[in-house]
Parts: structure tokens; sequence; C-alpha cells
């Protein structure tokens, strides 16, 4: 069954969110300091892929089973909560036969859930706004089991495909080459209504389901061995009327921005202020920030912000 979830089970899901991850905010910047030098990103609080592996290279012959991962999002927090709004987090998982070994592949920010959604605005040397995004993104390569149990993050694992260790190999340079090309984190589709065959979002969401999406589409594509016919996958959406580009060398425009940023301002406040600050973001989410670093200005409409949760046909050939 198709579903959208209106703009309250949404909201809940952020304001969750903000809850259980409120006391690992940085320090809020008091307002009006200037700075000599660009802020870093980095947010101590936060851990990047605790369990990185190096990427072994498997033998020509090797077989290797691949798995489609899913979590329920933010599990180590909630454990099972956001499965019931079909809110998950994605992974390609593999394992290796003779070895009896299971690593994952996912797409992870690398500065967290705070500093993805909301950049930091600083004052430069001379006193001037910038704004700087930390919204970046990399491939989390892990050994660690996948098949559910106990000891294991992932709650589904469903065996896509069986490789060859060559045919892995492939796969996993298209990886490094996939990594290349996607290097900022983003949330949200944006577009006018739930997509049909005529429609195209305005901007389109780079997140973890995405990847382990085009990795599927990369098995099919290199003519493996695909095993299932389906998988599911969920869609964060924004909906707006058509975006309009943002002039920001105009000093009136950019400020603009830069105030919907301040606005939101969620670093080291509150429980009740981020709340309120989030709701009030998904009723007005006025600006967008495109791959390119163009700004658009967004109308939003109802039901203003939503979640799609589909099967996704893997195009069987075997």
């Amino acid at each position: 069954m198709q579903t959208i979830f209106s703009l309250s089970t949404f909201s809940i899901f952020l304001i969750i969110v903000c809850c259980v991850s409120c006391v690992t905010f940085s320090p809020k910047e008091e307002k009006g300091q200037a700075k000599e030098q660009k802020p870093s990103c980095v947010d101590p609080s936060y851990v990047y892929c605790p369990n990185r592996t190096a990427i072994p290279s498997f033998g020509e012959s090797d077989q290797i089973d691949i798995y489609y991962l899913t979590a329920p999002l933010l599990k180590h927090m909630l454990n099972n909560t956001l499965s019931y709004v079909n809110l998950y987090h994605s992974a390609i998982g593999f394992h290796h036969l003779a070895s009896d070994k299971t690593y994952a592949i996912e797409y992870a920010v690398n500065n967290g859930f705070i500093n993805l959604l909301e950049p930091i605005i600083y004052l430069n040397s001379t006193g001037q706004k910038e704004i700087l995004h930390c919204d970046y993104a990399t491939l989390c390569f892990s050994q660690q089991p996948i098949f559910p149990g106990i000891e294991t993050y992932y709650t589904n694992a469903t065996k896509v495909a069986e490789v060859t260790g060559t045919e892995f190999n492939t796969l996993l340079e298209w990886s490094k080459k996939y990594n290349l090309t996607h290097q900022a984190y983003r949330l949200f589709m944006v577009l006018k209504q739930w997509p049909n065959d005529k429609e195209i979002p305005f901007f389109d969401s780079v997140d973890c389901m995405d990847f382990t999406n085009a990795f599927i589409d990369a098995c099919i594509e290199y003519g493996v061995h695909i095993v299932t016919e389906k998988v599911r996958r969920d869609y964060s959406l924004l909906f707006t009327l058509k975006p309009e580009l943002v002039d920001i060398s105009n000093p009136v425009y950019y400020n603009e921005v830069v105030k919907f940023y301040e606005e939101l301002d969620i670093r080291g406040s509150g429980t009740w202020q981020i709340l309120k600050k989030i709701v009030e973001m998904l009723y007005n989410f006025k600006f967008m920030r495109d791959l390119k670093g163009n700004y658009y200005r967004l109308t939003p409409i109802m039901p203003f912000v939503g979640n799609h949760y589909e099967m996704i046909d893997t195009h069987t050939n075997n």
C-alpha cells in the first residue's frame, strides 16, 4: 500500500529527533562575535562511521551475496518507534561466503543531523555574515553483522543479488565514483505534488536510500544475478510551487536567506524552543540550496511536508 503521511506525522518525526538529539548540539555562537577564520563543521560529540573498515579485494571466483538492509530511523535512540510511520535508514550489506564475513556500505552525513539541518552563520574577518553549510556526506564501509539478531543494527536484510568477486569489485569501484559525485546530503525531494508519470521533482533528495537504490540500479546495469523482484524505500517530501532563484549578490535577498537560518538557530536552544522552531520551519520552509550552491525561494503548499513509502521494482533479470 502506498501512503503519504501528512504534516502532523512528519512533524512528530522531526520533533522526536530534536528531543533525543538536543543534548548533543554544539554550543550556540554569541551573536555579533567576530571571527577571523571560518568555523569548523566538526561536531566533537558526533562520531562518523565508528566501525570503519578497509575495503577488501575479492578473488575473481569468490561468491558474494548482496543484501538490501533497513532499520527504523534513529534505532540506536528510539528502537523501532519510527518504523510505525515508515521512516527507515538503509544500507547495502554483503556476505562473503568463503570467509563467512559480512559487511555494510552506507551513505551517511559526516557532521551530524543538526549540522545537516542548519548551516552555521558566522562573522568573517570584515564583520560580514557568511553561511557555512556542513552537509557533507560520504560512504561508510564497515565489517559488521547484517543478518537480523541481537547484535545487529539492521532489522531487515533482503537478499538482492548473487555476484562473483570480479562483479563485486566492479560495484565497489562504482560506489567510489558515486561518492565523488554525491558529496552533499539532501533530506528532501522538493515537488508540487507526489509525482506521477508526467511530473519531475524540482529537486531530488540525496540520502541513504537514494544510494542503496542507485546501487541496485548499478547491479542491474552490470547484469548481475538479481534474485528479488522488489524492495521498499521511503521518500521525505517538501511541497511547494515552482522555486524561484534568489540573486544572493543582492544584499537584501542575501540577508533574507541569512535571517531564515538565523531564526531556525536551534543550536544550544532548550527543548521547547527547538520544538517550536522546527514546527515553524515545516510550515514556512522559505529557502533551499541546490547542489550547485544556488539558493531558491520556496512557496510552501499543502500538505507542506510528507513521507511516501513504496515498493521499488528491481527488474529481476534471471
